[in-house]
């Protein structure tokens, strides 16, 4: 993971370039387990084509996820994902405390996919105001 890849002053000079480092690595882990992960959070965005279908032919993976606090408190909805599937370039994970479900998590996610990749016109996604739960963009 690399939260900065480089600063750059206000004419694109770069300031300071950050090389990642590898801290650790996951092992021990069948090709096949890893293949069965990566296949069912692919499944998981193209299953739901009401959220995602805007993203056209974009290989977005993703987890949609509830996480309870407590009886009295609303569930925590989670989204994380990755894209481009094949050969990822970027990754996010999404929390909205006390959001109820994951649908806007998974729709902020989306809408940054959009917006990285252009997508969609930056009017479209960033409009200045929250969108209903659950609403359809263009193309959906």
């Amino acid at each position: 993971l690399s939260l900065l890849d480089k600063v750059t002053d206000v004419n694109g000079k770069l300031v300071k370039d950050y090389e990642p480092k590898v801290k650790n690595q996951i092992e021990g882990v069948s090709s096949s387990t890893w293949d069965a992960v990566q296949s069912g959070m692919r499944r998981v965005v193209t299953s739901t084509s009401y959220t995602f279908g805007s993203l056209g032919n974009f290989e977005l993976s993703g987890k949609t996820g509830t996480a309870q606090q407590s009886t009295t408190h609303p569930n925590h909805g989670l989204f994380v994902g990755f894209g481009p599937s094949s050969d990822p370039e970027i990754a996010f994970a999404i929390r909205i405390a006390n959001g109820y479900n994951s649908t806007y998590p998974s729709e902020v996610g989306r809408d940054i996919i959009r917006y990285y990749y252009n997508l969609d016109e930056k009017d479209e996604i960033v409009t200045g105001h929250a969108s209903s739960l659950g609403s359809v963009v263009s193309g959906d």
